[in-house]
């Protein structure tokens, strides 16, 4: 039985759409540029971030990154983050194409990495989350993955003791709440000690 399904959509921050799933506090927001959701079920805690980076300036997307990760690990390292098991889930239009495996899809990684985190990308670079068969893509030329679902499992001197798997994952057409397709995943979450 999975743990949780999340439908992530990427208009604006903190607009990750609990399925099946009425029990979470908002915790800090990162101004315009991001949230963190504390959820809990079944003595399970999961700490979802949620992101949206520039759509045309790399380097303004290394310093939102840069941004984003400091707002994790203050968030992971606050009061407000100290259940016996947890898991961390990253969502959001970061605006760097997973088809193109290099300088863009690299730079996401790489800033996870200088944290000491281990990352693991729960999506496919075959899907397409931004689609000019979706009436209101204003960029068709961006077509292909640029959002993202991200499982955290270590970071930094911070213990995670839970692992994010993945059960399913699709991108959903309808309905259509933006130029972005809803992503919807069914996660588990794995006591490390078990696996």
């Amino acid at each position: 039985m999975p743990d949780i399904a999340i439908f992530q959509e990427t208009w604006g921050p903190g607009n990750s759409v609990l399925n099946s799933h009425r029990n979470y506090r908002k915790i800090p927001t990162l101004g315009e540029r991001g949230c963190a959701l504390i959820l809990e079920r079944d003595c399970k805690t999961l700490v979802v971030f949620n992101t949206h980076l520039d759509a045309f300036s790399n380097e303004f997307k290394r310093l939102q990154l840069a941004e984003f990760m400091e707002f994790i690990n203050n968030v992971l390292r606050s009061d407000q983050v100290k259940p016996k098991e947890f898991g961390v889930l990253i969502c959001g239009d970061f605006n760097l194409r997973a088809h193109i495996k290099g300088d863009e899809y690299e730079m996401l990684f790489s800033a996870f990495n200088s944290y000491g985190g281990l990352a693991v990308d729960l999506g496919s670079s075959l899907t397409k989350t931004y689609d000019p068969i979706n009436p209101l893509v204003t960029f068709p030329e961006n077509e292909g993955r640029i959002d993202y679902l991200i499982a955290i499992n270590a970071w930094k001197e911070i213990k995670i003791p839970l692992q994010i798997e993945k059960v399913s994952i699709d991108v959903l057409q309808e309905p259509i709440l933006s130029d972005h397709f809803l992503q919807y995943i069914t996660i588990e979450m794995l006591n490390k000690s078990q696996i």
